[in-house]
C-alpha cells in the first residue's frame, strides 16, 4: 500500500492495496451514514445540534 494511505488510514506497514480499498469503503460508509443522519434532521426541521445540547436534561450544560 502507498505510504500516504498507510499513514492516513493508520494501516499496518504490510498493508496491501486490498486493505486500502477496504479502509476507503469503511470510511465512505461512515460518511454516508453521517450525511443521511443530517439530511433526515433537515427534513424534519431539526438542523441545529445546539438545540439538542440546550434541551438535554441528562447532559451537562455546554457553553458555546
Amino acid at each position: 500500500a502507498p505510504a500516504i494511505a498507510v499513514a492516513y488510514w493508520n494501516l499496518d506497514e504490510s498493508a496491501t492495496l486490498r486493505d486500502v480499498v477496504l479502509a476507503v469503503r469503511a470510511d465512505e460508509a461512515l460518511h454516508r451514514d453521517t450525511n443521511h443522519h443530517f439530511s433526515d434532521r433537515i427534513r424534519v426541521g431539526r438542523e441545529s445540534l445546539y438545540e439538542d445540547l440546550d434541551h438535554a436534561d441528562d447532559k451537562p450544560h455546554i457553553k458555546y
